[in-house]
């Protein structure tokens, strides 16, 4: 017998709908797709299925835990917050790490996009594939324009371009330079340890010889 749909009930299914559709785009990261998104397939059809779709508190309640495990799903990659970076040279490496909560190997695309000139980035995107439940590093090539400190933007995309995990912000502080004064400070020390060790030598053979002559 056709009668009106519930409004809350198509307000819902709206949400399942769009939720399972960033759970397949989500899923392109990952190294098998399939593995991720058929289960969840299978509960969003159990869901919908004529004696599940009835809005009663039950069906209320499977939708809302099927929405925040999808929601923890897309959340499962992200990158690591970080307090702050220390940039001491003209060019360096900028450590990203980026952690991975699933069962299986993702592969995303890290993009830092500085708020000032101060810091240029060398390139936009660096990939990096995840191990499971693990952790990985991505090294991005930054310039050193000027001293100060300088905001950037952390987010990652897969090859697709779909948007992984939250976009973050790090301060680095930016000293450009100062690789050089360290390394003249170093050779300097090497120099005089070498020195002292010269002196010490030469003063060790004249010792004999002077009591030799004097004897």
């Amino acid at each position: 017998i056709d009668r009106p749909q519930d409004p809350d009930a198509v307000a819902i299914v709206s949400r399942l709908l769009e939720a399972e559709t960033a759970e397949a785009r989500f899923a392109t990261i990952t190294a098998d797709p399939l593995r991720l998104t058929s289960d969840r397939r299978l509960q969003l059809l159990a869901l919908l299925s004529q004696e599940r779709l009835i809005p009663d508190a039950a069906w209320v309640t499977a939708t809302e835990s099927f929405l925040e495990e999808s929601a923890d799903i897309r959340n499962s990659v992200q990158v690591v917050e970080a307090s702050g970076f220390n940039l001491l040279a003209d060019n360096a490496a900028l450590p990203i790490a980026v952690s991975n909560e699933l069962n299986q190997a993702v592969t995303v695309y890290i993009t830092v996009r500085p708020d000032t000139g101060l810091l240029a980035v060398g390139d936009s995107r660096v990939e990096l594939t995840i191990e499971p439940n693990a952790q990985g590093r991505g090294e991005i090539p930054v310039q050193a324009i000027s001293n100060g400190t300088v905001t950037v933007d952390i987010s990652l995309t897969g090859a697709t371009g779909v948007a992984v995990g939250r976009t973050t912000t790090a301060d680095i502080n930016v000293q450009a330079g100062w690789e050089t004064p360290i390394v003249v400070v170093l050779a300097g020390i090497v120099v005089l340890v070498f020195g002292v060790g010269i002196v010490r030598n030469i003063l060790r053979r004249r010792r004999p010889d002077a009591e030799t002559t004097g004897d």
